[in-house]
């Protein structure tokens, strides 16, 4: 070994050398996972809301055609109520998915513009940032309204039980009038209705978090990448 080559000191790695993930390779791995789970929400949010949707309206149509008028049942309700305002959110959150699936398109041509890495970067998060604010914040009052009405329904549906059993224990009342006091079938949709709107608002608020999670994930990277030059 020759002195200068002895005589030099060894060179130590930057820690500051690693890159972080390009534009070129980040962006459009974000925009093929968001269009892909944005039109998979969007099938399952459609079907859940028709099925919310459908179920409400047959129980109405029992609730008319087969019911005495002056029945008091669950689907007239506070709860039922309360219920429908939660899928008319859920009908907005299908749209959402939609609105989701440009995104992603949108983040693909904004990359296909020439700018610069931290430029795109920068646009990307804004982007994201914004497309989920209300995303996240209409399936959550949308899930507070419906639980709010699920709890009334289940309320009611345990005032009707008791009802039923006071009846029954009395021995000397109709049997029509046990069966009206009851739980009907009619109680029973509702409380799917209910469930199903449930699930399709928490699945939109999960939508909504994952995607903000990736605008905060392109931040990280616009940090690591400011830090590096």
């Amino acid at each position: 070994m020759s002195e200068s080559e002895s005589s030099s000191p060894q060179r130590k790695p930057n820690p500051a050398s690693r890159l972080p993930l390009s534009s070129e390779t980040l962006i459009p791995s974000i925009t093929k996972s968001i269009r892909r789970l944005s039109w998979l929400s969007w099938w399952l949010l459609l079907f859940l809301t028709a099925a919310s949707s459908g179920t409400l309206i047959f129980a109405k149509t029992i609730q008319t055609q087969s019911l005495p008028s002056t029945t008091t049942i669950t689907s007239s309700g506070p709860g039922s109520f309360l219920t429908l305002f939660g899928v008319s959110i859920k009908c907005v959150m299908v749209m959402y998915m939609w609105g989701y699936a440009r995104l992603s398109s949108r983040l693909t041509r904004l990359n296909q513009t020439g700018s610069s890495e931290t430029s795109v970067l920068q646009k990307s998060k804004s982007m994201i940032l914004t497309a989920t604010k209300l995303g996240i914040l209409m399936p959550m009052i949308g899930l507070a309204i419906t639980v709010v009405g699920g709890e009334e329904i289940v309320g009611s549906l345990t005032a009707k039980a008791l009802v039923n059993q006071n009846l029954m224990s009395a021995g000397s009342v109709d049997s029509r009038v046990i069966a009206v006091a009851g739980v009907s079938v009619v109680d029973l949709l509702v409380i799917q209705s209910n469930i199903n709107t449930i699930a399709g608002l928490f699945w939109a608020l999960g939508v909504g978090m994952w995607i903000r999670g990736k605008g905060r994930k392109i931040e990280k990277e616009l940090e690591k990448l400011e830090e590096t030059e």
